[in-house]
């Protein structure tokens, strides 16, 4: 057997793990997803969190991706199953929403390993996932936050040329990842996350939209905070959120934003 041939089977045995930031990261397959168990979603503990909308699958002002090679009938797939699936979640049809988000994540498998396409799709379908099945969505979350890791650099602003992700899908990757750790518990972790998701958005500039995202994500992260008992560092991440409230251009949002709610435990207590 020639050497090359020996080279190709074993690539084909143990294939090729991806050298990431955080780690070594290995595709998540449609095999290794638990069964999702009708009669209900899975329910993370914490206050509550209205759901991370990412961008709209088939929202006509949206950029297109331009194919990656063999990724564009498997990206068109995966874009008509993710818009079942988010139709089939506000029709409270669970087992529709798991059986469509299976065949997303099967049609990723089918993706150019790191590209946009499957990035894309690995985001909305992981943050979808958290409605049934938290750590599924985060694992997937995990691997788009590795693979997106590897792809180019982002477009300057949230209307960026096609063939760059939107600045506010992977806004949604890392405000989602850091949502689920606080309400784990797990403050330090929250904050990587949610931290990423503040410096991600700093391309889009002096912006309303950007003041809205960056001042929830840091009130996520005061959640955090004052959860594990640091009051604190949740304090100040309270005054820098009041920071960006003050930006917001409607100034009756702005003054209810900077007025601490009464979910954040620290000043809630007597």
């Amino acid at each position: 057997m020639k050497p090359w041939q020996i080279l190709f089977c074993l690539v084909c045995v143990l294939g090729v793990p991806a050298l990431v930031k955080f780690g070594e990261t290995r595709r998540v397959s449609v095999e290794e997803l638990p069964a999702v168990a009708s009669g209900g979603a899975a329910e993370e503990s914490g206050p509550a969190r209205p759901p991370v909308r990412t961008r709209a699958i088939d929202e006509p002002d949206t950029p297109q991706l331009p194919p990656s090679p063999g990724s564009s009938s498997a990206y068109d797939r995966a874009r008509l199953t993710l818009t079942r699936a988010e139709q089939a979640l506000n029709a409270g049809r669970n087992d529709e929403v798991a059986q469509n988000l299976r065949l997303a994540l099967g049609a990723a498998e089918e993706m150019t390993f790191a590209s946009p396409e499957r990035v894309d799709t690995l985001i909305q379908t992981g943050v979808m996932f958290r409605g049934t099945q938290p750590e599924v969505g985060a694992a997937l979350l995990h691997q788009a936050a590795a693979e997106l890791d590897l792809l180019p650099a982002h477009g300057p602003s949230d209307q960026e040329p096609a063939g760059t992700l939107p600045l506010t899908l992977v806004h949604s990757l890392y405000s989602t990842l850091g949502d689920h750790y606080r309400l784990q518990g797990r403050a330090a972790e929250a904050e990587q996350w949610l931290r990423r998701a503040v410096k991600g958005v700093a391309p889009m500039g002096d912006t309303d939209l950007r003041s809205r995202l960056i001042a929830g994500d840091l009130f996520l992260l005061a959640q955090a905070h004052c959860a594990a008992g640091d009051l604190t560092r949740a304090g100040s991440v309270m005054a820098e959120m009041q920071f960006w409230c003050a930006k917001l251009a409607d100034r009756e949002v702005a003054s209810g934003c900077r007025v601490p709610n009464k979910e954040l435990p620290c000043w809630s207590r007597p």
